[in-house]
């Protein structure tokens, strides 16, 4: 049962933690728009940054 439970609260936390990384990447698409070549920096997209796995 703990195991389970634990499963879920995980995931709750990854759905919690995708809709703050979505604030994040608006904030960093904002600094991001003046760049023309497309590219972007895994340590200012907030979704590459907090990625654990």
């Amino acid at each position: 049962a703990r195991k389970s439970a634990e499963r879920a609260s995980g995931r709750a936390s990854e759905r919690a933690s995708e809709r703050t990384n979505e604030r994040t990447n608006k904030r960093t698409n904002e600094r991001m728009k003046g760049r023309t070549d497309g590219w972007t920096d895994g340590r200012t997209d907030g979704r590459t940054a907090r990625r654990t796995d």
